[in-house]
């Protein structure tokens, strides 16, 4: 009898090691679980219950990952819009927030997680990080038009981009697919329009947000990872650039001012661009998303010289 419960435990150890500690009914009795013996278990908290059908050991403690395929596996359903952005490391997706997408008329309701439907939710749409199903990335970006800004959403782009997840193309063909009425839609193509100006890509975040601040205040689009050349050489690869005017702007991200040498080198990087007549900004994060006004207000005094 003891070798028995040993082999059961043993073989659902194997199964929780798999889904982050979670286990469904289903898979308990596949391993030799009576249901007297899950009831047994359940009434003196040696299980929990996470989700409809879905347990874990009390002894297991709780993780916004567990709670996510606990999710998936009542639906059955698979993480999406900001959980499978959060898989796919998309920027800024918050870490509280449990979303899962289920086919039409198969979602659940609980008061912890985000449910979705889809008459549209196929192999080609699914895959899998760390063991839990979710949708892939144009999906999970088509998706995330329902419930991010258009802003947001811009950024996710940007990002996947530069990562060679996403491409514009392969988004306005799933688009296509889709059709014009589904949710969401008018925000992804708003941030696909925003990219046909543009030759390249931002190749960071805090670029992203400071093209959106810039047009938010109307004021005229830079010239991303602008060359500086001179005598035939590059003296200087910029962030932004306003050619005609020379002015440079610098985006000092979380590794500026890494070390002495880098430094100096940006030290006599200013100063030629100071010789060749270019005038240089340089902001960081905070200055761009905490005091807009002080990047935008520097930038036109700087102009108006």
């Amino acid at each position: 009898m003891g070798s028995q419960r040993t082999h059961r435990e043993a073989a659902l150890a194997l199964v929780t090691g798999r889904q982050f500690g979670a286990f469904t009914r289903q898979q308990a009795v596949e391993v030799g679980f009576t249901s007297a013996a899950i009831k047994k278990r359940l009434s003196r908290h040696v299980w929990v219950l996470i989700d409809h059908n879905v347990y874990r050991s009390s002894a297991t403690p709780e993780t916004s990952q567990q709670r996510l395929i606990a999710a998936c596996l009542a639906g059955p359903a698979v993480a999406s819009h900001r959980s499978a952005g959060r898989l796919w490391d998309f920027p800024e997706m918050p870490d509280e927030i449990v979303e899962v997408t289920a086919l039409r008329h198969r979602r659940r309701r609980s008061a912890d997680v985000i449910w979705h439907e889809s008459y549209h939710l196929s192999e080609r749409d699914i895959t899998e990080i760390k063991g839990i199903p979710c949708t892939r990335p144009v999906r999970t970006f088509i998706d995330l038009g329902v419930v991010l800004s258009t802003d947001a959403l811009e950024t996710v782009l940007n990002e996947a981009i530069r990562r060679n997840l996403l491409s514009p193309p392969a988004i306005a063909s799933r688009l296509e697919r889709f059709g014009p009425l589904r949710h969401g839609t008018a925000v992804v193509r708003a941030v696909l329009e925003r990219q046909l100006p543009r030759s390249r890509t931002p190749e960071s975040v805090l670029e992203t947000r400071f093209l959106q601040l810039v047009r938010s205040a109307g004021l005229p689009e830079p010239v991303g990872q602008y060359q500086v050349r001179a005598n035939g050489s590059v003296v200087a690869r910029l962030d932004f650039a306003y050619p005609r005017s020379q002015i440079a702007i610098e985006l000092d991200g979380a590794a500026y001012h890494s070390g002495e040498i880098a430094r100096q080198r940006d030290r006599r990087r200013d100063n030629q661009l100071g010789a060749l007549g270019w005038r240089v900004l340089h902001f960081d994060w905070e200055e761009v998303t905490r005091t807009p006004g002080y990047v935008l207000g520097t930038m036109r005094a700087l102009w108006a010289k």
